[in-house]
């Protein structure tokens, strides 16, 4: 168990980023661009999704039907819709684009019902602005771009470390290419298409991808009728690479282990082979911000439904940040910023350092790690970290670990990122059953990719004994994530108001003591499970193992100071 960095404020912009809300009806995503996400996008359709517990339930847009045979109409007059949309073959917009005519029209004012389950059960009317809603899947879908998305919500709470606390993970493994990554490879293509930047039989599609995302690309291209290039790098599975060949495209494998800022890093080398020829178009998936509008408009929308709004936590690592960033920002906004949003990083990456430690950009350095498809050696556009309440580090060995207990225990055969986002789910449970038994919580994650892709690896028994992996070894990284979490119990509100006396007895940190970080965590559980005004921000530190703590706030903000001493190495990812 492993300490939790969190937080009580959602700061207004992380240093060295200018992402910030928007006034009511608007988004900003990134720190690089000035895109404008806008809440009144139209979507026409009714919804009707499997929830957890089975059955289904049916979310109309406005006033929903007043009978059987009119909720029967509309989901039939949807899904020919949709099929109408999917046979126009190569070349047509994908059902999950979001029609940028509509923008600014259509404000209805709907109001969701949402069962609020607190100890005195009651209810609460959240009001929105014109909350997008997600399509059905068609009965027959005329190419496979039409039934990406709208994947179902897996029951895990069997996982979970509390009686009260609900852990549920949409299964992102079922998209086409088994990646999470299908929704935004279709969204940003369809973009581009909708801009007039591209043009099948004209441009070739160039994607710089740690894998996940040029399987996405590669299939996409070949539903629409593009040539492609993705590269990738030397830590990138050879499930991985078969896939992205399987659909007819090129292939470049760079080297691993490259600075950020080489030349022939693979991110890199997109951006030169798009330089030197004009009708090479980069998907640019670290800085385009069509990448977290992706899942504002389909995975928060979808969980939000898929819950019935009952959503309380929402857990994902991240990379290119797009999962985190889209789909925290609309059920924070949805809910009225009570859904609290937690982001596990593995050892190795930068992006703990960041948020917790505040270390500049330029002076972040990663370290090797084996879990594919999350985390990151730089810190991309796309990734807003003002939408995050709280951080968990998280060793290879709990992600790899947590993957083979899904697939024994849950019938879920999932990549390493599904095994870090559970793992911080759990631990999670954890918390929130201790600090507030009398009240029922949902804890919503993401599956983002199939265990098919690393049957070489993480189920390969002679890989995981060869780094470290199995049950008879210690962690090869436990030592490294102490230090960094123990690194990291300055507040990141102002390192100035903590107890000077206090912070530099034997130059400890100012949570050096067991009873001072559970009473302190006691204290800030409270506020944060009232969901009160809260201004200081609250850092875990458990320097001898135990529990790991997880507190949840509106936000986080502020500024303690820290260095980084993890070695150079390329580990940015993309699952999230």
């Amino acid at each position: 168990s492993m300490p939790v960095a969190s937080a009580v404020r959602i700061p207004a912009a992380v240093p060295g980023t200018s992402g910030s809300r928007g006034s009511k009806g608007s988004l900003s995503f990134g720190h690089s661009r000035s895109h404008r996400l806008y809440l009144s996008r139209s979507t026409r359709l009714s919804a009707t999704v499997n929830h957890a517990g089975g059955g289904a339930g049916d979310y109309s847009r406005g006033r929903g039907a007043s009978s059987l045979e009119e909720s029967e109409e509309a989901l039939l007059n949807s899904e020919r819709e949709i099929s109408a949309a999917a046979s126009q073959g190569p070349g047509a917009s994908s059902s999950l684009e979001s029609d940028d005519n509509n923008v600014g029209a259509e404000r209805s004012n709907s109001k969701i019902n949402t069962n609020d389950t607190t100890a005195e059960n009651t209810q609460t009317t959240l009001e929105s602005e014109s909350v997008p809603q997600t399509s059905p899947p068609p009965f027959a879908a005329g190419n496979t771009g039409a039934v990406v998305g709208n994947t179902p919500l897996l029951d895990l709470s069997r996982l979970s470390k509390a009686e009260n606390v609900k852990v549920l993970a949409k299964m992102e493994f079922l998209n086409p290419t088994g990646s999470i990554k299908d929704r935004i490879a279709l969204h940003m293509i369809s973009r581009a298409e909708s801009e007039g930047k591209i043009k099948p039989g004209v441009t070739t599609i160039v994607a710089s991808t740690s894998g996940n995302t040029g399987c996405s690309v590669a299939m996409v291209c070949a539903l629409k009728g593009y040539d492609y290039i993705v590269i990738t790098s030397k830590k990138c599975s050879e499930e991985k690479r078969g896939s992205m060949r399987a659909f007819g495209g090129q292939v470049i494998i760079a080297d691993d282990g490259l600075a950020a800022d080489h030349p022939e890093h693979y991110v890199n080398l997109e951006r030169t082979l798009c330089e030197q020829n004009e009708n090479y178009f980069g998907i640019d998936q670290y800085e385009n911000q069509h990448n977290p509008e992706a899942y504002y408009t389909s995975l928060g929308p979808e969980i939000w439904q898929q819950t019935r709004g009952r959503v309380t936590h929402f857990v994902a690592g991240g990379s290119t940040g797009g999962t985190v960033t889209g789909t925290g920002a609309y059920l924070k906004h949805v809910s009225d910023n009570q859904v609290q949003v937690l982001m596990p990083d593995p050892v190795g990456s930068v992006i703990f350092e960041h948020w917790a430690k505040h270390v500049p950009e330029n002076e972040l350095q990663a370290s090797g790690y084996k879990v594919e498809g999350v985390g990151k050696d730089s810190i991309p556009g796309t990734l807003d970290l003002s939408f995050v309440d709280a951080m968990i580090s998280v060793t290879d060995k709990q992600s790899i670990q947590m993957c083979q207990t899904l697939s024994s225990t849950a019938g879920a055969l999932v990549g390493g990122s599904s095994g870090l986002n559970v793992y911080a789910a759990v631990e999670l449970s954890k918390e929130l059953g201790r600090q507030n038994p009398s009240r029922e919580f949902t804890i919503v994650t993401v599956l983002p990719d199939s265990g098919l892709k690393y049957l070489s690896k993480i189920y390969n028994q002679t890989w995981c004994e060869e780094n470290g992996f199995t049950d008879d070894e210690s962690d090869p990284q436990d030592e490294v994530n102490r230090s960094r979490c123990r690194d990291t119990a300055v507040p990141r509100a102002s390192a100035t108001e903590v107890d000077d006396d206090l912070a530099a007895e034997e130059n400890k940190s100012p949570l050096f003591s067991r009873e001072v970080a559970n009473a302190f965590l006691k204290d800030a559980a409270d506020i944060l499970t009232e969901y009160a005004a809260a201004e200081d921000v609250h850092v875990v530190d458990d320097t001898s193992g135990g529990n790991s703590n997880s507190g949840n706030g509106s936000g986080g903000g502020g500024g303690g100071n820290s260095n980084s001493n993890n070695s150079n190495s390329n580990n940015e990812q993309e699952d999230n």
